[in-house]
């Protein structure tokens, strides 16, 4: 017995004909009849009684004809699983409204039909760390990535130094302001800490971007630090934030992903990406900044 014998047993079930069967199954109507006559030598017994009206089930036709349904749906079921694709995982370390989740989502979804699209929004460094654990199938991470996992340039992006905006024209020096910090291990932390060695700066005072993020901090008027281009530009909009003259770090961002298998998502999520950060006008002249001049007391709460 085979499975394509008691498909067209049920063809012939269902439609009561022999002739309608070979037109549902796109087979010979002597080839129908051959696979019908089959089942019935399988089986010892008649299946069918062959009547003017039609092919009518006999009682073991019935019997048959109920395990036969219940094998053509699980096989459904199997085939179903087979087109079924795992869910794709994919872990963003920037501001879902900047990055447009919904169109980023649909962009996914249409190349990639079938498959259910899981994001995740976490920091470059613990991204990574569950991209290695294969808990991730690709992600967006800035700086240095390790050798072993495959990546795409989306850019590199610069990030001006910000001020808060209640800050006066006229500044002490930058080692006597309170610096935002990250944690070891940010990818911003080592250009940071460059930056200081470069310019001969020793902050007085440091505060950790934790609880709240460097953003947050310089908008409520707690430190300065530097910012992603898209944040920047917010805080000088609201007014909450000023640039302080041209300095900027620039910092790589990458696609990453350990398979080859991802590469096309991850050429689609570049695309994505590299098109929202044109959006944005260039670091050195697009953001309000403050002379670098005088030297005149801070306000208490940044020293």
């Amino acid at each position: 017995m085979e499975l394509y014998q008691l498909d067209s047993f049920l063809a012939v079930a269902h439609s009561g004909s022999l002739s309608k069967a070979a037109v549902i199954r796109n087979i010979s109507l002597p080839g129908i009849s051959k696979h019908i006559k089959m089942l019935e030598e399988h089986f010892g017994q008649a299946l069918f009684t062959r009547t003017p009206k039609g092919m009518i089930l006999t009682e073991k036709g019935e019997q048959v004809r109920k395990y036969a349904e219940r094998i053509q749906k699980d096989i459904d079921s199997l085939n179903g699983l087979a087109r079924q694709k795992p869910p794709l995982r994919l872990g963003l370390n920037i501001a879902p409204d900047f990055l447009q989740l919904f169109q980023l989502k649909n962009m996914l979804e249409q190349y990639h039909p079938n498959r259910e699209i899981v994001l995740i929004n976490h920091n470059s460094g613990h991204l990574l760390d569950l991209l290695y654990k294969k808990e991730l199938d690709l992600c967006l991470a800035f700086g240095s990535i390790p050798e072993h996992l495959q990546k795409i340039l989306i850019r590199k992006v610069q990030l001006p130094l910000m001020l808060p905006q209640n800050l006066p024209d006229d500044l002490p020096d930058l080692n006597e302001l309170c610096w935002i910090i990250n944690t070891q291990g940010c990818p911003f932390a080592d250009p940071l800490k460059a930056f200081w060695r470069a310019h001969t700066i020793r902050p007085q005072s440091t505060i950790l971007a934790q609880d709240l993020s460097r953003k947050e901090l310089v908008a409520q008027g707690l430190g300065i630090g530097f910012l992603e281009p898209q944040d920047a530009l917010a805080l000088s909009r609201n007014s909450q934030g000023k640039r302080y003259g041209e300095y900027c770090l620039t910092i790589p961002l990458w696609v990453v992903f350990q398979d080859e298998i991802f590469r096309d998502v991850a050429e689609h999520l570049q695309h994505h990406v590299q098109a929202r950060y044109d959006t944005l006008p260039p670091c050195p002249n697009g953001y309000p900044q403050m002379d670098m001049v005088a030297r005149r007391k801070t306000p208490a709460h940044l020293l």
